[in-house]
């Protein structure tokens, strides 16, 4: 019997997909080894980042995942996920999506989610005042720490002065933290529903609206640097921001808006942070049907365009080429929008240990969970 060397096993292993290493850590207890190091498994998520991306997708029978790189009318491009709460709450929406983890908002009780492994952590209730209203959420990842935090920030309704608090959820420290300085900080959403924060270059990003100052713009949190910023809109960007999705298209920072003959443009900021480098890169006339909502979810290394198109009559999952013809596309029961679903990267990254302050709970399956409790 030809035993491969060790390093060699490595090599092949890293090119395979997260479902079929997690299958084969059952074959030997040399591979369970290999592919439960946390150094492999950040190995593996730096060479498949750009190759893995799924959509993740909270519908009425429950979670799934989306292969849009395969065919829409592939079957085997949907699977069916465990949702990491049992039983499943009903109005749970996703707020956000970093290194292959997906942020979770069943009634405010968050929970950060890898949906290729299943671990999961309840991030313990965030110590705001009751009459408060999250309407920013956010998931991001301090590398210099290796920590994640999730970051929230709301509104008192009731109150004519703006009252309002960011605070952000340290997965390491287990705790909730507040930024020194931001008591009333001068920001709003841009929009009447709360979206999903979108974390690039560090950071997480938001359409804002600063009251201070009578501006939108994207308000970003870097996540190291513990620092809000405002990164401006395009001088000649002249749409309302409750139609416009940001989004991280082709590793860009972008804004999408559709208009009302199905016109999709889309800007890139090709130079981080540079108001200059904002660049409007595409006008697509989609062909989407009249009375339907389109928004990009997605763009590819060849300029397809994926995205989602809803409308009271149906929901579909649409693929795009860069003149806006349809390739194909999938019907869907549940409308798959900016509140249930989300671009993640598939990885078999593990959440840093926490030091136990706030009395959060960290598992990786619940049969496991059982088992450590022991007969009732």
């Amino acid at each position: 019997m030809v035993v491969l060397p060790e390093q060699l096993i490595v090599a092949i292993l890293l090119r395979l997909p997260v479902k079929s290493l997690l299958r084969f850590k059952s074959v030997c207890k040399l591979w369970r080894s290999l592919i439960s190091d946390p150094g492999f498994g950040q190995s593996h998520f730096e060479m498949s980042s750009s190759i893995a991306d799924k959509i993740v997708h909270l519908a009425d029978s429950g979670p799934r995942s989306i292969d849009f790189h395969s065919s829409l009318d592939d079957d085997s491009a949907i699977v069916n996920l465990n949702f990491p709460i049992t039983p499943p709450p009903l109005g749970a929406n996703i707020r956000g999506s970093c290194r292959g983890f997906v942020l979770l908002d069943p009634d405010y009780h968050f929970f950060v989610w890898n949906p290729s492994t299943g671990l999961h952590k309840r991030v313990p209730y965030f110590p705001m005042s009751s009459q408060f209203v999250p309407f920013i959420h956010g998931l991001g990842y301090d590398a210099a720490d290796d920590d994640y935090l999730v970051a929230l920030g709301a509104y008192d309704p009731h109150n004519s002065d703006f009252n309002s608090d960011f605070q952000f959820f340290s997965v390491k420290a287990n705790s909730w933290k507040k930024i020194e300085g931001t008591h009333n900080f001068p920001y709003m959403n841009a929009m009447d529903e709360p979206r999903a924060g979108l974390f690039l270059n560090g950071a997480i990003h938001w359409l804002a609206f600063r009251h201070d100052t009578n501006v939108e713009l994207i308000l970003a949190f870097n996540v190291t640097q513990r620092k809000l910023i405002d990164i401006s809109l395009p001088d000649d960007f002249f749409h309302s921001l409750e139609f416009t999705y940001l989004g991280t298209l082709g590793g860009y920072l972008s804004l999408s808006v559709l208009s009302d003959d199905n016109e999709v443009e889309i800007w890139l900021m090709k130079e981080y942070g540079m108001k200059s480098s904002w660049t409007k890169s595409m006008v697509v006339s989609v062909e989407i049907p009249i009375g339907h909502s389109f928004f990009p979810l997605y763009l590819t290394k060849d300029g397809e365009i994926m995205g989602s198109d809803c409308s009271d009559v149906g929901n579909r999952l649409v693929k795009c080429n860069d003149k806006g013809k349809v390739l194909e596309y999938r019907e869907y029961d549940y409308g798959v929008d900016e509140e249930n679903a989300i671009i993640y990267t598939e990885s078999l990254l593990s959440l840093p240990p926490d030091s136990g302050e706030g009395g959060g709970s960290y598992h990786r399956k619940r049969r496991s969970r059982r088992r450590r409790r022991g007969p009732t």
